[in-house]
């Protein structure tokens, strides 16, 4: 699936609901820092969690699509050496929409 960003930003909207829609290897927090900005959470309550984006896209279609990229269970290893990354949304859109900005696709 292939879809064209019209426009991206960090977001506080919910996001309840959200579930996994892919992982990304290879990807750097670097690489996010420098396409995303600074991550808008820091620690999940539980630990799980070290530092999260909240991403909302506008898609080709005017559509709003939200994404997260997240560091799921890197227990020991700082978010800055981490190269995993997990990708969370409503719609498997939000993954191929976060692999576009990272410029991976």
């Amino acid at each position: 699936m292939t879809t064209t960003i019209k426009s991206f930003e960090l977001t506080d909207q919910s996001i309840n609901g959200t579930s996994g829609q892919g992982k990304m290897d290879g990807v750097t927090y670097e690489q996010l820092v420098r396409t995303f900005g600074e991550p808008n959470y820091g620690p999940s309550g539980d630990g799980k969690i070290q530092v999260e984006w909240v991403v909302k896209f506008i898609n080709e279609f005017d559509e709003e699509v939200l994404a997260t990229i997240y560091d799921w269970k890197h227990y020991g290893t700082r978010p800055e050496d981490v190269t995993y990354w997990s990708v969370g949304g409503y719609k498997q859109e939000a993954f191929w929409l976060v692999k576009d900005a990272l410029g991976i696709l």
